[in-house]
């Protein structure tokens, strides 16, 4: 997807980012999403959480690296 194409909510996002790091903060973003779509926004801080469900079992949580 081109940048441009983005929805600004992951602008937002990766802009706060930078914000409360030019002020000494910390900003951890934690997303389900794993379509790289926050990175080309320009988000660094990422955690990336994919849940599988197996037919008959609970969910397992996988961390997948940004």
């Amino acid at each position: 997807m081109p940048v441009s194409a983005l929805p600004p909510a992951h602008f937002a996002l990766a802009q706060r980012e930078r914000w409360q790091e030019h002020r000494g903060l910390t900003f951890t973003l934690v997303t389900q999403r794993v379509d790289a779509l926050h990175e080309q926004a320009g988000s660094r801080a990422l955690i990336n959480v994919h849940a599988l469900r197996r037919s008959n079992g609970p969910r397992e949580l996988h961390l997948v690296p940004a």
